[in-house]
């Protein structure tokens, strides 16, 4: 355990998707260079954003050429980014698979009287197909999508929407994700962070963000929390 926060008074516990919940063949870098390219052709300067960006960095940078220009306004170009986004969603959720032991372990903290939330940079078309092809649906108290949040993770925004809507504190919750990107939200919104390697950072990179624990399966989490 690294940290100092403490695991008996959790109450909550939020979950990445991909990942960590299922997984899937999203595809990064090919989502990143449409989103670029969609971008460009919307008549923004593409200029200083780049594949090496985070999904979010991208989406900052454009939106504020798009402020700066004051030809397309802010919510359609969200609109349009996320129609891009969705497709890769839907591409990567047609050949996904459930993580080993996810829908046990679910059972298990709903029934040991934990809230559950879902919290995840995916939108909501994909994660509604995905809640509803591994029967899911009924597991989470809340779920939060980037269709939910204006800025997606590192932010910690898309923790404190969940946070609120369910009326626990930070120290009361915790987050679970895959990548260095969850533990910095879970950071960002003041919650435990909770690191599961196998996922989409090695271990030397959560390790780097300073997880408050690491675990190697949602099994090894049931022992913990």
């Amino acid at each position: 355990m690294h940290g100092s926060k403490e695991k008996g008074g959790l109450r909550a516990l939020f979950f990445d998707l991909d990942g960590t919940i299922i997984k899937s063949t999203f595809k990064a870098k090919e989502a990143k260079m449409a989103i670029i390219e969609k971008i460009g052709k919307l008549g923004l300067d593409t200029h200083g954003i780049s594949i090496d960006d985070t999904m979010a960095n991208i989406l900052q940078k454009a939106e504020a050429q798009a402020m700066k220009d004051g030809k397309l306004g802010l919510e359609s170009l969200r609109k349009k980014v996320s129609t891009v986004l969705d497709k890769f969603d839907i591409e990567a959720l047609s050949q996904s698979r459930l993580v080993e032991g996810a829908g046990y372990a679910l059972r298990e903290l709903k029934k040991s009287g934990f809230k559950v939330g879902l919290v995840s940079n995916s939108g909501s078309k994909g994660i509604k197909l995905a809640l509803k092809k591994f029967d899911l649906d009924g597991f989470f108290d809340v779920v939060i999508t980037r269709d939910d949040v204006q800025r997606i993770k590192p932010s910690g925004d898309c923790i404190r929407k969940a946070l609120s809507i369910l009326g626990y504190g930070p120290n009361e919750s915790a987050y679970i994700g895959d990548s260095w990107v969850d533990v910095m939200a879970a950071k960002d919104a003041g919650v435990m962070a909770i690191a599961m390697v196998g996922g989409m950072s090695p271990k030397e990179k959560l390790l780097q963000a300073s997880p408050d624990i690491i675990v190697s399966s949602l099994g090894e989490l049931l022992k913990i929390v």
